[in-house]
């Protein structure tokens, strides 16, 4: 038996929480007690636990690092059965502290400025249909025309078209703009066809009609 220090009764031991700080290694509180103080100070609880997490950060991830560093079975365990908590999680957090992580990731590049970029040559390198995506999705996003390819869609279109030119049948090179990007031809679907170098050269920013009428009185020989 222990007597709550709060409700001064008598109780089982069995009704306390553990505490390793205290002699007996249970709280000085019943169960009971400890609920009905900790809902009536919710908010300065939270605020007191943020002030304390904030001065302890850096002792605090290096424990956390070391501890996934020890046992990534358990961190890969952990993440597969809470993926859909950690991802909700994830977007509120990153929401909620926009320019501190801003700040961050702004920081640690000024001060890892090689390691960065050779990170991002050799991502580069290994990932040159994502570059050549990005680049062309920008394009369109900085002249506000729509840029909704996805790398899927794309691959799509390269199936049904056998991964050839569809002005001269010869292995694609580029992602050719049916509708011209000058002409408000944006980055989706049902405007991005495959075609070689020599055809997406010549076709310009022409009136992709025009172009096949041009390319089919060359191969009939006119």
């Amino acid at each position: 038996m222990k007597t709550c220090a709060t409700c001064k009764e008598s109780k089982e031991i069995t009704d306390y929480h553990k505490d390793k700080t205290r002699r007996d290694g249970y709280h000085y509180s019943c169960k009971s007690c400890t609920k009905k103080y900790r809902e009536a100070n919710k908010d300065s609880i939270a605020a007191r636990k943020k002030r304390w997490y904030y001065k302890n950060q850096d002792v605090i991830l290096a424990k956390a690092r070391a501890k996934n560093k020890a046992c990534p079975e358990i961190r890969a365990l952990y993440r597969k059965k809470n993926n859909s908590h950690i991802k909700r999680y994830r977007k509120v957090y990153q929401a909620a502290n926009k320019k501190r992580i801003s700040a961050y990731y702004k920081k640690y590049r000024e001060e890892n400025a090689n390691k960065v970029n050779k990170a991002r040559a050799a991502w580069k390198k290994a990932n040159p249909e994502r570059v050549n995506q990005g680049f062309h999705r920008r394009r369109a996003k900085k002249k506000l025309l729509p840029h909704g390819l996805t790398i899927p869609q794309w691959q799509e279109t390269l199936d049904a078209c056998n991964h050839k030119c569809v002005y001269c049948g010869t292995p694609w090179k580029h992602r050719d703009h049916f509708v011209p990007l000058s002409k408000e031809g944006g980055f989706t679907v049902n405007n991005i066809l495959p075609a070689c170098v020599e055809c997406n050269t010549a076709k310009g920013a022409l009136d992709p009609f025009n172009f096949i009428k041009i390319m089919r009185s060359q191969q009939a020989g006119f």
